[in-house]
């Protein structure tokens, strides 16, 4: 909720249209995966990081949080953040 109250991006006079995007990162993922990512590659990432059922659970939530108040989530192993 935090980032959906920023509605008036301003750059000096000018009002530029923003994406939210929070990274989270961690040393235990495999790979990369967005909330705007399709069930397959969700389906991919999930078999790769060997994440559980409520784990998987989660980051769907989270991910249907994220796609409903217009930001997007990134979640990347630590050494690959930029």
């Amino acid at each position: 909720m935090l980032y959906k109250n920023l509605q008036n991006v301003m750059f000096g006079k000018n009002k530029v249209k923003s994406k939210i995007a929070m990274r989270l990162t961690s040393g235990k993922l495999v790979g990369s995966i967005n909330s705007d990512s399709n069930e397959e590659q969700l389906e991919t990432f999930f078999a790769k990081n060997l994440l559980n059922s409520k784990q998987e659970n989660f980051l769907a939530k989270l991910f249907k949080e994220a796609r409903e108040n217009n930001f997007t989530i990134i979640l990347e192993r630590g050494e690959t953040a930029k």
